[in-house]
């Protein structure tokens, strides 16, 4: 199986993969912090070329995550430099929000997306997630709820 892995921690993902026998990458605009198979790009300029059986998605989450969404309506009363208010930050959501949905309408046969639980306005143009699990339910001792998005694949157990 061919396994393509993008976003954050790809290199994690993908080292677990190379492990079991697959033939694994990681994508990322950045460098990879471990030696391995990794393409330093965007992956929407590859995610068609049919090289992968199963693409793992890790999108980034800033505009698209229920924690973030009081800040689409408000402003505090001290912004923080660098975060994204109002108008710029419904901007940046429809344009994380095309980012996923890129990635969950690519050419593969197989994907999951990661990411966390979306606000109303993200998930109207993300769709529902198709499953929700805790790290703890896997052997981890946090607790963050994720969603995951499924084409293809069954639901963690």
């Amino acid at each position: 199986m061919n396994v393509r892995i993008g976003g954050e921690f790809s290199d994690i993902v993908r080292d677990a993969f190379l492990a079991r026998g697959h033939n694994a990458e990681s994508v990322d605009l950045v460098p990879s912090e471990r030696p391995g198979p990794h393409r330093q790009c965007d992956l929407l300029t590859i995610i068609d070329d049919g090289w992968a059986d199963l693409l793992i998605f890790h999108p980034p989450c800033d505009y698209l995550a229920n924690s973030g969404v009081q800040w689409l309506h408000n402003t505090p009363a001290r912004p923080k430099p660098g975060v994204l208010y109002g108008a710029a930050r419904w901007s940046a959501m429809y344009e994380a929000a095309d980012f996923f949905l890129r990635g969950q309408n690519a050419r593969v046969a197989c994907i999951a997306i990661e990411n966390p639980i979306p606000h109303k306005y993200a998930r109207a143009l993300m769709g529902n997630y198709d499953q929700i699990i805790q790290p703890n339910e896997f052997g981890h001792g946090e607790t963050k709820a994720t969603c995951l998005w499924l084409k293809n694949l069954p639901r963690l157990q």
